[in-house]
């Protein structure tokens, strides 16, 4: 592990904004393919459209899971990113007066 931070605070904002946006999208374009999917069963009658549902149900969850797991990688991010600079704002500047 290292202790080194390359990039700045507003980099790393920047690419959590971003990370936020792909987020959203993922689970937009989820969405639509969870609907269509439906639709598509839902008027395809056979023993088949029930596996097929079945298979997607579990390619969905894999989907939400991904959500959560990128949603917790920022959410620590963003936690991590505060504290730093609370120690840098609570150090910044000297602390001993001379007298």
């Amino acid at each position: 592990m290292t202790d080194t931070l390359s990039m700045s605070f507003e980099d790393i904002g920047e690419e959590i904004s971003k990370l936020k946006l792909c987020v959203e999208e993922f689970q937009a374009t989820t969405a639509s393919m969870t609907t269509s999917v439906t639709t598509l069963c839902d008027g395809w009658i056979s023993d088949a459209s029930d596996s097929y549902r079945e298979d997607y149900a579990t390619v969905a969850s894999s989907f939400a899971q991904t959500i959560d797991v990128v949603s917790s990688l920022i959410t620590s991010i963003e936690g991590y990113v505060g504290a730093i600079q609370g120690v840098e704002q609570a150090y910044t500047g000297t602390k001993i007066t001379k007298g």
